[in-house]
């Protein structure tokens, strides 16, 4: 499941639904094709529901499971980042601009958790009314009720109340920093070194930072963006798997096949045969 972002990670995919200012996708991830959401942000709010299975959602340096009946609301511009935790991972996403909803309601309700750096995100329960909704959603897709949709999200903005989660603190900035300078650059030949010179920090706080936020060293998540990137490639494009290689930075086939199955599976040949195609796999179900 993939989605283009630009040079800053802001998902690029286009957040509307004809005249309306959001964006509704029916997702699954599979964690036999090692699925994931990689960090990114937007300028819209986000709801995520789960309607199977369990999803592991962290934003900024926060992580959390969010179960089959239950959902979170992420403020707008926050970096996130999505794995199954189960088989699958079925859910809903609901991606909105403060604007959906009319000017007295964006001034009293929307811009003051815009303008709130202290409100990151909130895990919701969904009430029965809620799981209707969704379902009709997730089942007629192509008949959406706006007026069910509209309620949906006051519903989940009324639940937020006044229990933000903690502030947002200069080391996430410092993180989306670093982790914009790999994915602008993972088809360099990248050190340590070069990734902390971006802010400039040392190379023993870079790493803090990284396993901190990812539970990855900077390299090992440099070399798991790369594999991700040449996942992508497999199913979307036809190039070979050394023209792959190259062009997702790494500068050996024998080392970038081994890696790619330790963290697949299966090699790059056998995993494009087995998933190209696959419905649940590709850019148009976004």
């Amino acid at each position: 499941m993939y989605f283009k972002v630009n040079e800053a990670e802001q998902e690029q995919t286009e957040h509307r639904i004809g005249d309306f200012p959001l964006a509704i996708y029916h997702r699954i991830l599979d964690r036999t094709r090692n699925d994931e959401l990689m960090w990114h942000w937007h300028e819209e709010f986000q709801l995520t529901f789960v309607l199977s299975g369990t999803l592991e959602l962290s934003v900024g340096k926060e992580t959390y499971q969010i179960h089959e009946k239950s959902g979170i609301i992420i403020n707008s511009r926050r970096l996130h980042h999505a794995i199954p935790l189960t088989e699958t991972a079925e859910y809903i996403c609901i991606d909105f601009s403060p604007h959906f909803l009319n000017e007295q309601l964006y001034q009293s309700t929307i811009k003051p958790l815009q303008d709130n750096q202290n409100f990151i995100c909130r895990l919701l329960t969904l009430t029965p009314h809620q799981q209707a909704i969704l379902q009709e959603i997730a089942e007629i897709p192509q008949a959406y009720n706006f007026l069910k949709i509209y309620e949906l999200i006051l519903s989940c903005l009324n639940e937020i109340g006044n229990s933000p989660t903690s502030s947002e603190k200069k080391e996430d900035q410092d993180i989306y920093q670093l982790l914009n300078f790999i994915h602008q650059n993972f088809q360099q030949d990248l050190t340590v070194a070069a990734i902390a010179q971006v802010i400039p920090i040392n190379k023993n706080k870079c790493t803090h930072l990284f396993k901190a936020y990812t539970n990855q060293s900077p390299m090992n998540y440099t070399i798991d963006y790369r594999l991700l990137k040449a996942k992508e490639r497999l199913l979307e494009t036809e190039e070979t798997i050394s023209e792959i290689c190259f062009a997702v930075g790494f500068n050996n086939l024998s080392y970038f096949i081994a890696r790619f199955k330790k963290k697949y599976g299966c090699s790059p040949k056998q995993f494009r045969k087995r998933f190209v195609g696959d419905v649940w796999n590709t850019p148009k179900n976004r």
